[in-house]
């Protein structure tokens, strides 16, 4: 089997993902260990990511069987994080009330570390992406508004770029697709030009 003609799995359930890889016109199949641990002993922005990511893919590779060791895993971690500081999903209301006012009128970085892993032969490649995302000055009754939406609660940084929280956004500085949570850019040159995958 060729690389062009390996099977993709996504190790993961995030819609976002799932969306941009479908419109790319890329079959895929998902498969993800829910026994994955998402912690990590790394501090720096993209070390945290991309671990996360690697975790991610080699937990999927342990549940596979011989017919499927034919396929690439990719596997990604997106983040928020400001002043340094990471910023997952929010706990509860009040938690997301507390994440966006603490970013309202600032700028905060988007980091998305991903993994593709080839499971025939082993070879592992990790990469990551950074966005800079600026946002408007937002009141307390748009934040709440917001909030009771229901968008921000399962979203690192409690909103959606590419659904309601577009409102928020001033601009951004680098790829968009990295803050909705699959630079796909940068991930399809590294499956053409370390794996010999096209898309095409």
């Amino acid at each position: 089997m060729t690389t062009t003609q390996k099977k993709i799995i996504l190790a993961s359930n995030s819609a976002r993902r799932k969306e941009i890889l479908t419109n790319l016109g890329i079959s895929f199949m998902v498969m993800t260990n829910a026994n994955c641990e998402e912690k990590t002993v790394q501090t720096e922005p993209f070390a945290i990511v991309k671990a996360l990511a690697q975790r991610k893919a080699e937990s999927v590779f342990e549940m596979l069987n011989a017919q499927d060791k034919d396929s690439f895993i990719i596997s990604a971690d997106t983040l928020v994080f400001k002043d340094g500081a990471p910023i997952g999903k929010p706990q509860d209301e009040a938690h997301a009330f507390e994440i966006l006012k603490a970013l309202s009128g600032t700028h905060h970085h988007v980091c998305t570390g991903y993994t593709i892993l080839d499971a025939a032969s082993g070879k592992l490649v990790n990469g990551c992406e950074d966005t800079l995302v600026y946002f408007r000055h937002l009141s307390d009754d748009f934040i709440r508004a917001y909030i009771d939406t229901g968008e921000p609660m399962d979203k690192a940084g409690a909103y959606g770029i590419q659904d309601k929280g577009s409102m928020m956004v001033s601009r951004i500085e680098g790829d968009y697709f990295n803050v909705v949570g699959l630079p796909v850019s940068r991930l399809l040159w590294d499956l053409k030009e370390k794996f010999g995958f096209h898309i095409f």
